[in-house]
């Protein structure tokens, strides 16, 4: 058996780094997305018909929002 470790090609500092830049870049719309998340819960859990069908307005939104954003 192997015992060799897998050597990364970055150090923990850079590693953090990213996180912070990309933080930094989507932060106003990291709150919106909290909000639009928990209004889409309420959407979700108060079940009438009008709210179940805008549910799928909020979806596409969690999946494409950040795309932008990623790149």
């Amino acid at each position: 058996m192997n015992n060799s470790v897998l050597k990364i090609p970055f150090n923990t500092a850079q590693f953090v780094e990213v996180f912070k830049h990309y933080n930094e870049a989507v932060f106003p719309l990291q709150i919106i997305f909290v909000l639009f998340g928990m209004l889409a819960f309420y959407f979700a859990i108060k079940s009438t018909f009008i709210l179940n069908k805008s549910i799928n307005i909020f979806l596409p939104l969690f999946g494409f929002g950040w795309e932008p954003f990623t790149t």
